[in-house]
């Protein structure tokens, strides 16, 4: 499974025609044994219908989850995995941080419908250099649908989570301007807006940026 993984995943997602993230049972007990059978002689779809059960799989299989589940891992005491999703997002983040939120709008929802898909999130990843396998973005993408409950995730809640999700370390609690900006970014809360939608209002001159003049204002 481990060393399939990537042509399981491109199997699973062509299969996945409404991009739901899911598969029938039958559906993926047919895909594994399509790619798996011919490696492994005793692997029959009864086999695999064993193994479904043995697992806890639903008639629905959830397959980036299930992929999840196998991992090649270091040696590090904790077991951590190899490819740290929190270091892909913080190598992303350290390459948008100069984009202006125009272009970063544009990047991240090419088609406009104000929703990032599974897809859309996938392709940013290679222009940026960073590579990971298909699944491991997929996952990545789970995992954040997760936090902010939505699939697909909407542009702002995209950019949101990929401000916060960082390797750094929290600021120091007698930072002067954290409470401030905690403050600020309350009240942005409370208003109903998002913190992104906040940030496009104020820059007036829709530079993608914020000039000292208009955090002012």
């Amino acid at each position: 499974l481990v060393e399939h993984k990537e042509e399981l995943f491109e199997r699973f997602s062509r299969a996945d025609t409404s991009c739901s993230g899911v598969l029938d049972l039958s559906e993926w007990v047919d895909i594994v044994h399509s790619v798996l059978g011919p490696r492994c002689e005793m692997l029959s779809r009864e086999r695999l219908t064993e193994l479904a059960s043995r697992w806890r799989l639903s008639d629905t299989v959830q397959y980036v989850k299930f992929l999840h589940r196998f991992q090649i891992r270091d040696h590090s005491p904790d077991g951590s995995i190899l490819l740290d999703r929190i270091k892909v997002v913080s190598q992303l983040q350290s390459k948008l941080v100069d984009f202006s939120t125009m272009n970063l709008d544009q990047l991240l929802d090419p088609n406009g419908d104000k929703a990032v898909s599974h897809r859309e999130f996938s392709a940013i990843l290679p222009r940026f250099h960073i590579e990971v396998p298909p699944w491991q973005a997929a996952a990545l993408y789970e995992t954040m649908a997760n936090m902010v409950g939505q699939d697909p995730i909407n542009l702002d809640s995209t950019i949101v989570c990929l401000a916060l999700a960082s390797q750094d370390p929290p600021p120091f609690s007698d930072d002067t301007f954290a409470d401030t900006a905690e403050e600020v970014g309350s009240e942005v809360l409370l208003s109903g807006a998002t913190l992104p939608g906040a940030f496009r209002s104020w820059d007036k001159d829709n530079s993608g940026f914020l000039s000292v003049g208009e955090l002012k204002e």
